[in-house]
């Protein structure tokens, strides 16, 4: 047969093969994307997260190719996942928390903590404080490795640093500020009008 002549039985197994490669390549995108965010440097967040959608669109485009080329040399095998029994749908979730709806939850988890916690400490406290359900706290960002709960409490922290309420003396480590232990009554809309202030502040240094 043409198709098996010209290797076609082994191209599915290729592409697999590339696409299997993405998520250790992904997971140190988000590695060095958590580290830029953790200090502030939003060139270089801006930089990777550009790079991770890229990465994501040609991770898409692979498989894509991979299901035309099924369709064109292998139809047999698209008719039978047409035909198979219907899975069950996925149970549906409840929507994780954004990072300005994480911000106070983050303050309150650092008061809990004596002021200073690592990263998953912080997390655990969030978690235990807000009694969120694990089909929330398991969600993957964007197909893993970090969890959407992760990457929104990465942002607030970051949020939280920009305002002057928290501060990250080491990488990982984070402690309110005088400020951030004084502050009791701002909500979620406070914080991000506070956050936007202060980056058009920098925005205005940084052109001056």
């Amino acid at each position: 047969m043409v198709v098996q002549e010209m290797g076609g039985d082994r191209i599915p197994s290729a592409f697999d093969e590339v696409l299997s490669e993405f998520p250790n390549a992904r997971e140190i995108l988000v590695e060095a994307l958590t580290r830029a965010a953790e200090v502030s440097d939003y060139n270089a967040v801006a930089e990777l997260t550009t790079r991770l959608r890229r990465a994501d669109t040609l991770k898409n485009e692979l498989e894509r190719l991979r299901e035309e080329w099924q369709a064109v040399f292998h139809p047999e095998a698209i008719e039978t996942e047409l035909f198979a029994s219907p899975r069950a749908e996925s149970e549906a979730t409840v929507g994780v928390p954004d990072q300005y709806d994480l911000c106070i939850p983050t303050l309150q988890a650092l008061r809990a903590l004596g002021g200073r916690g690592r990263r998953r400490e912080i997390a655990d406290k969030v978690i235990e404080q807000m009694d969120l359900a694990e089909e929330i706290t398991r969600q993957l960002h964007e197909g893993g490795p970090q969890t959407e709960l992760e990457w929104q409490l990465g942002w607030a922290r970051t949020i939280l640093k920009t305002c002057g309420l928290v501060d990250n003396p080491q990488q990982g480590l984070w402690v309110l500020t005088e400020a951030g232990s004084r502050q009791q009554w701002m909500d979620a809309g406070e914080i991000k009008i506070l956050y936007r202030q202060h980056l058009d502040r920098r925005r205005q240094r940084d052109q001056g």
